[in-house]
């Protein structure tokens, strides 16, 4: 997660959050599907479960930043009081969900890797629908700014 959250500072300047978000997710969803079928298939080692949920969590570093920034996007007129209930509604939705994953638990590794499949697919979900609207450009405009002031001759 520090190696894709590092790539993502570097990523997001040429690519934009959108773009960067919508294909994090997909490959965290891609990477949890493969993950669950595996392990449902054929069993699972410490190897391929370490192997398959760094590739996940790396998705996941590029996932973290992006939405957060684009959350906060069109507030900031009220950043602080925004960021604050951000952190609330994802505190205690991680909460939740994690509880509800936690119930189904029967000594593999099934109902967290199905948990992780089906959170992806619904955050990709979400994320595509939130950015169907026509934007002027896929990157953010605060981004484009700072690329453009980075540019310019001294």
């Amino acid at each position: 997660m520090t190696l894709s959250s590092w790539a993502n500072s570097r990523l997001v300047m040429r690519h934009g959050s959108r773009r960067i978000l919508l294909l994090a997710l997909l490959a965290f969803t891609l990477a949890s599907a493969v993950h669950l079928a595996a392990a449902y298939s054929v069993g699972e080692t410490i190897w391929s479960f370490v192997i398959l949920q760094a590739a996940t969590m790396a998705c996941f570093g590029l996932i973290g930043a992006n939405a957060g920034a684009l959350a906060m996007e069109p507030l900031g007129h009220i950043a602080g009081t925004a960021s604050s209930l951000q952190g609330l509604i994802t505190t205690v939705g991680g909460a939740l969900i994690g509880l509800a994953i936690g119930q189904l638990f029967d000594g593999t590794t099934l109902p967290f890797l199905a948990g992780f499949t089906l959170c992806g697919a619904a955050a990709l979900t979400v994320a595509h629908w939130a950015n169907s609207r026509p934007f002027a450009d896929t990157r953010d405009q605060a981004e484009v700014e700072v690329q453009e002031t980075a540019s310019r001759p001294a």
